[in-house]
């Protein structure tokens, strides 16, 4: 399911002078060469970043629902201004179990002040952490919930999220 209502063509028209395609590999390359698009010299509006910053987290989104096994729930991505997320949060995931789909809500580029390697990284672990909620919500919507397991909650899926990604990028 396409939440953004963004299919290729209309990216094409929107980003005028380069593909999506172009760009995804071209925030690859940078991501991995560590090179912020700022260091290369390339400038890239912020509706670029936003829509290079979707194309990642959707990559990495179905590459992270195979291993958590949750291959078999729709879920998207949305990138959310600050003012649509609760104050101080990066995201957050909602959920329907029957249905068995979800919608990840992911802090937009236009909100982050970091390099953009380090955003898409922290945007990577937002991603894992709300798959990790994800993983949980059968055993969890049964809870009595409270201010106090839910900050133990975050506690432990921070720290999961954490290790998952550690072991992804240093193997």
């Amino acid at each position: 399911m396409d939440t953004c209502g963004i299919n290729s063509g209309i990216m094409e028209h929107m980003l005028g002078r380069y593909t999506p395609g172009f760009l995804v590999l071209l925030g690859l390359f940078l991501s991995f060469a560590g090179v912020s698009p700022a260091q290369s010299g390339i400038e890239i509006s912020p509706r670029e970043r936003t829509l290079l910053a979707s194309s990642y987290t959707s990559e990495r989104l179905w590459m992270w629902q195979k291993r958590l096994n949750l291959a078999d729930w729709n879920v998207s991505i949305v990138m959310s201004r600050a003012t649509e997320l609760k104050p101080k949060t990066l995201g957050n995931i909602h959920w329907d179990l029957d249905k068995k789909t979800a919608v990840i809500r992911v802090l937009d580029p236009a909100d982050y002040r970091m390099p953009f390697q380090d955003m898409l990284k922290d945007m990577e672990f937002t991603v894992v952490h709300e798959l990790i909620h994800l993983n949980f919500a059968p055993v969890v919507s049964d809870f009595q919930r409270s201010d106090a397991n839910r900050r133990e909650e975050e506690h432990a899926v921070n720290h999961m999220a954490d290790a998952l990604l550690k072991m992804d990028r240093n193997p």
